[in-house]
């Protein structure tokens, strides 16, 4: 963890514990928990405005921490700091009147003061000094002032220094420390006010005190080391001198010598931890200083070494090698100076610039030079010198460049730079004349060209390259060739493979414009040279192909898809050349072309090449000539043929490939055999079905007459009977009643209501088998017309149970009108018979859906659950017992039968006590008329 991190989470943890023990204490005079107002509950608590400043310091140093600049710009933001500032103020003041006038002078009902003012609840007086400083220092520590962070952290230490008294009051048992004028101080504030302090040193490193801890330097390492042990060894120590005192362990005078004993220790360990700092330190210096002689030693240039009074402390090997000069010889800057400069001008000249230099690279703490200077060696030699000085904590390092040498090339070259003035003026003119004759065959071409050194830098090009890069001719020159394509990597492989093999020829690379337009290219490029053979780069030319490029990438797809349709298409197909007899006859034809599918539809093995006589020799004729017919007029033709030789059917699609002459002949076509298989089957059994439905009809038609018969002689036989049996029965009660005790009367009500009930079922099997008769015509029935007449019918039933009765516009359908007046007449019925708490409530619905009416009929009754939706339907199936519920459970099933015989269905939709909806259909169009509205 860097160090500017470590002291920025000290602040943040800081600020937390600060705040944390401020909340706490207001949660604890909130909730009443002696626990959170202070450490042990025996101790003094916190002060209610005591965790209220607290509180306020964690606001200011958390803004302060979050954005400096915004406190330091925005005043409104150091309010919470002033205010514990001003609190302390305060606090101070009221205790300077109680010293000075003995009584507390202001008021206590004050109003928001009362904590302030109030003997009871005011802090202590070390409390409200501890919060002036602080208040003061977070004020100093959000201003940008010179020194105010300096000023703060002088105060946070006063901070920390009462903090910690109080602190240690409390760990060695001492309560004259913290209890002052009568008002002691909490252990937990003492705690806050430590934490506060450590908050606002974190803040800043630069400041007096915090640069001593907070630098790299070996005194800083020490300090934030011994730091900790010499604030808490000594309250360790003082613990046990008082503990041993009190407990009577020790006297006074071992307590002092444990005492002593102590700090004589830790003085002995900062000594030893200075004493190895400066150890290290010395032998880091040592070490750089050999190091330092060692290169010295080593350079290839000559040094000199000379301190600011003038004496030459030291030079390498080089500088006596290059100059003559021994130690003896030049013991001074002086005599160097005199030395190796005998004019006497020159040398004071010289002497001038150098002191210059040095006062210059004194005041500046830097360098000096470099500068030129000729200077005479031991052997009377003239070098000519460039001298350059470094600082060296109080010494001068001199370094020398010897110029001599380039000097005198210099010296030669200008001589042969005028010589060579004269041809170059020759041979530019002529120069001059060759490029423009290349530069115009370079600009009449119309392919892009471009030359291109070996560091694959363009160094010229023509005006169709500035055409199709859209970039002028300047800005490309000295520019990466591959820059230009969309495939960079691609177009440097080029020029690479052009300067190993010394030519490409039609190299692709798509060229990319300015303005994102795209054009392909085919490059072909060479090596070109001087006269000695020496390669100076590429010249390349590009074709622009993006037209053919274009052409052949449609072929390409147009293929593609061909050839993937015709791979993964599920017909067959295939591709046939015709072959003729002499005559012109077609006689047979040979597979050109065959898809995977082929052998699927025709069972032909390896096709492809062969004629379809060597595949299948009996072959139908009849074939050879449709598809001879299809190639030599050009019109495609489509049919269906049976091939017995192959025992298959085929569906086929035959159109010509190319012109007549080519006889060519393509073939789509799907094996159609099981197909017409099934339609063979299905003919024959449709026949047969015929027949036995024509059959099952008779003798339905036989049942029905049966049944008939069967339901008059019951309305005939059956009753009669039951007649007889109601009316003995009755004639019996009239005259015998009065005679017969109670079992006996109970007796004859059972056979009375026996004979009744038969009766009605008798009447309502009877109705139900004259529902289906089927020897009745449709004929329009107005639907309206009907719900009227089974209105006026059911008045009384309407009238006793309250029911109301609401119907939308009926239809007119083609029915039979007795039968649907009965389906009405019966679900409406139920809806009044079923009812609920409330009175009954009917609607009559109709609605045109896809070719037939929809009817309904909703009512709000007692409802019917789910599960006997379709059991309702089922002749003499009940859901309610006959002592709740009167009916025979026929009604429902001759309402179904009554919808069927018109070709509708029946259905309800209903929950348990949420009323029920029947609906039922009837078809809109029926053999004999249309149903429509009346």
């Amino acid at each position: 963890m860097t160090r500017d991190r470590a002291f920025a989470l000290t602040a943040r943890w800081a600020t937390l514990i600060v705040g944390g023990i401020g909340l706490l204490a207001l949660a604890g005079w909130a909730f009443d928990l002696a626990l959170l107002k202070s450490v042990e509950p025996q101790w003094i608590a916190m002060r209610v405005l005591t965790a209220v400043c607290f509180v306020l310091a964690a606001v200011e140093l958390t803004l302060v921490l979050r954005n400096p600049g915004l406190v330091r710009s925005h005043p409104v933001l150091r309010v919470p700091g002033w205010l514990v500032a001003l609190v302390g103020l305060s606090i101070v003041a009221l205790y300077a009147v109680r010293l000075i006038t003995g009584q507390d002078a202001p008021p206590r009902d004050v109003p928001l003061l009362g904590l302030i003012w109030d003997p009871q609840n005011r802090p202590a007086l070390l409390t409200g000094i501890l919060f002036l400083l602080t208040g003061c220092a977070l004020g100093l520590l959000s201003t940008a002032r010179r020194g105010a962070a300096g000023a703060a952290h002088a105060l946070a230490l006063a901070v920390a220094t009462g903090g910690y008294f109080v602190t240690a009051s409390y760990f060695l048992g001492v309560e004259s420390i913290h209890d002052w004028l009568g008002r002691p101080v909490a252990l937990n504030t003492g705690i806050a006010f430590c934490a506060v302090a450590a908050a606002i040193f974190a803040m800043r490193r630069d400041t007096w005190l915090l640069g001593v801890f907070a630098g790299d330097q070996a005194g800083s390492v020490i300090a934030r080391r011994l730091l900790p042990v010499f604030l808490l060894v000594p309250l360790v120590i003082g613990w046990l001198r008082l503990f041993g005192e009190r407990a009577g362990l020790f006297g006074s005078e071992v307590g002092v010598e444990l005492v002593a004993v102590t700090y004589a220790l830790l003085l002995v360990g900062l000594v030893w931890l200075a004493a190895r700092s400066v150890n290290r330190t010395d032998e880091r210096r040592l070490t750089a200083e050999r190091q330092f002689r060692r290169l010295i030693e080593l350079a290839p240039l000559p040094l000199l070494r000379a301190n600011r009074g003038g004496s030459i402390v030291y030079f390498n090997e080089r500088f006596t090698s290059v100059f003559g000069y021994t130690h003896e010889d030049i013991p001074s800057v002086e005599e160097w100076w005199r030395r190796a400069q005998p004019e006497e001008s020159t040398r004071r000249r010289l002497a001038e610039t150098w002191d210059a230099a040095l006062k210059r690279g004194a005041a500046e703490q830097a360098g000096i030079g470099p500068f030129e200077c000729s200077f005479t060696c031991k052997d009377g030699s003239a070098r000519v010198m460039e001298i350059s000085a470094t600082t060296i904590g109080d010494d001068l390092l001199a370094t020398f460049v010897d110029l001599t040498e380039r000097k005198r090339a210099e010296e030669s070259l200008r001589e042969l730079n005028l010589s060579l003035e004269g041809r170059v003026v020759e041979r530019t003119a002529e120069l001059e004349r060759a490029n423009a004759y290349n530069r115009n065959l370079l600009e009449t071409s119309l392919d892009p060209l471009v030359t291109i050194n070996p560091e694959g830098k363009i160094t010229d090009v023509n005006e169709a390259t500035v055409k199709v890069t859209g970039v002028s001719r300047d800005k490309l020159i000295g520019t990466d060739f591959s820059d230009y394509f969309t495939e960079p990597e691609k177009a440097k492989e080029g020029y690479r493979k052009v300067f190993a093999q010394g030519s490409v020829t039609d190299y692709p690379l798509t060229i990319r414009n300015e303005d994102s337009r795209l054009t392909d290219v085919l490059y072909n490029a060479s090596v070109y040279g001087d006269t000695q053979g020496h390669v100076l780069g590429v010249f390349a030319a590009a074709r622009d192909i993006t037209e053919r490029k274009r052409a052949e990438d449609a072929l390409r797809a147009s293929e593609f898809r061909y050839r993937t349709l015709f791979e993964t298409m599920d017909q067959g197909f295939c591709v046939v050349e015709m072959l003729y007899d002499p005559e012109g006859k077609p006689v047979d034809y040979r597979f050109v072309e065959v898809n995977p599918a082929f052998e699927k539809h025709t069972g032909l093995h390896a096709a492809l090449g062969k004629t379809i006589r060597e595949l299948v020799p009996d072959h139908e004729a009849h074939w050879f000539e449709i598809y001879g017919r299809v190639a030599r007029t050009g019109e495609a033709h489509r049919f269906q043929n049976v091939a017995e030789a192959m025992q298959r059917y085929f569906d086929v699609f035959a159109f010509p490939i190319g012109e007549a002459e080519n006889r060519r002949v393509g073939i789509l076509f799907t094996d159609i055999t099981d197909k017409k298989r099934a339609e063979a089957a299905l003919q024959e059994a449709y026949e047969t079905l015929e027949h036995r439905v024509a059959e099952r009809t008779a003798e339905l038609a036989r049942s029905n007459k049966s049944l008939e018969e069967f339901a008059y002689v019951t309305s005939h036989d059956l009753q009669e009977p039951l007649r007889m049996m109601a009316s003995y029965s009755e004639l019996l009660e009239r005259r015998y009643r009065e005679k017969l005790d109670a079992d006996a009367t109970d007796f004859l009500d059972y056979i009375v209501d026996g004979a009744k009930r038969m009766q009605r079922l008798i009447n309502d099997l009877l109705a139900y088998s004259r529902v289906g008769r089927t020897d009745m015509e449709f004929e329009p029935v107005d639907c309206e017309a009907v719900l009227a007449q089974v209105t006026r019918g059911m008045a009384p039933a309407l009238e006793e149970s309250g029911a109301r009765l609401t119907h939308d516009r009926l239809p007119v359908v083609m029915g039979r009108e007795g039968r649907l007046a009965q389906l009405f007449q019966n679900l409406i019925g139920n809806a009044i018979k079923f009812r609920g708490v409330e009175a009954p409530r009917v609607h009559v619905g109709a609605a045109r859906l896809d070719g037939e009416w929809v009817f309904s009929v909703k009512d709000n009754g007692i409802g019917i659950e789910p599960q006997y939706h379709d059991r309702i339907f089922v002749i003499f199936q009940r859901l309610h017992g006959r002592e709740k519920y009167a009916g025979t459970g026929i009604g429902l099933a001759i309402c179904k039968k009554i919808v069927e015989t018109h070709g509708g269905r029946i259905w309800v939709e209903s929950e348990n006590g949420k009323g029920s909806t029947f609906y039922f259909t009837i078809p809109t169009e029926r053999e004999g008329g249309d149903a429509t509205h009346g």
